[in-house]
């Protein structure tokens, strides 16, 4: 089994990008659709072009998922709450 993306192309409508998945039955080859990509911004779908190849895209982890606010959770929340009343 292996999974790949593939661009069908649409009469009067923008190509649909999918995720399938493909095997042998036999002498048959069957396929089914993972999932619609045709949303996704195409930089997203080189991404997920470049993961299925086994291409590492992000080193550090930290660079693909910026913070903007980091809210406190279990015992800090906890004791900002005893301290708050």
């Amino acid at each position: 089994m292996s999974y790949y993306i593939e661009v069908v192309p649409n009469r009067h409508y923008r190509p649909t990008t999918l995720l399938r998945k493909v095997w042998r039955e036999g002498k048959k080859v069957k396929r089914k659709n993972i999932a619609n990509l045709s949303d996704f911004h195409p930089s997203v779908i080189e991404g997920f072009k470049a993961a299925i190849k086994g291409v590492i895209v992000y080193k550090d982890i930290s660079k693909a998922f910026p913070i903007k606010r980091s809210l406190p959770h279990g015992h800090i929340a906890c004791i900002l709450g005893l301290v708050k009343n």
